[in-house]
């Protein structure tokens, strides 16, 4: 299958690729039905292997990769860019940037580290309710057995499956009722 070639003309070179590094915006619902934005967005990797890029495209390449200019284009871009790194004022807009992209990441990075910590709050809670309502259990199960009690009665009267009850019965017949509730919990989570 032949592959379409695609065409990009900018005031510095003709560079040519194929149809493999095309990307554009699509509705995620539709996929047919395409974002008309008149962008196109090429994914290149200046490391890659492939040989259906321009000899253009491939000293391109090379300059990201390496900042070596060996053709007349990367040494016209490589000689923008020193131009583009010395002028003052683009200098200052670029840091400018560079600070302003800084502080949304932080502004980001605090956002997340404090949602997260509402959630592990969240969880946390909800964990320590769960671990508290299991201890409460224990301590029901340690009454009634020292009371005598069978497995069947104590899940009738708790109100609790009897798989549950008969877990950490066999715990309390083990270790003894007097064995502490948090040894009971680590024996029932084993």
């Amino acid at each position: 299958m032949k592959q379409e070639q695609h065409r990009i003309t900018k005031p510095y070179e003709e560079l040519v690729f194929s149809d493999d590094f095309m990307f554009c915006k699509i509705l995620q619902n539709n996929p047919d039905l395409r974002l008309a934005d008149d962008t196109e967005k090429i994914i290149l990797s200046a490391d890659g292997s492939a040989d259906d890029v321009s000899e253009d495209m491939k000293a391109f390449l090379h300059y990201v990769l390496t900042q070596e200019a060996e053709t007349e284009f990367t040494k016209r871009l490589d000689d923008t860019v020193n131009k583009a790194r010395a002028h003052n004022r683009w200098r200052g807009e670029y840091m400018t940037l560079s600070l302003k992209y800084q502080e949304m990441m932080e502004e980001g990075h605090q956002e997340g580290f404090q949602e997260g910590h509402r959630e592990g709050l969240q969880e946390g809670l909800q964990q320590g309710i769960a671990k508290g309502e299991y201890r409460k259990l224990i301590e029901q199960i340690r009454k009634k057995m020292s009371k005598g009690k069978q497995v069947a009665q104590i899940a009738d009267e708790l109100e609790e499956d009897m798989a549950t009850i008969e877990v950490i019965a066999a715990v309390f017949n083990k270790q003894g009722l007097d064995c502490p509730a948090e040894k009971v919990l680590e024996a029932v989570h084993k």
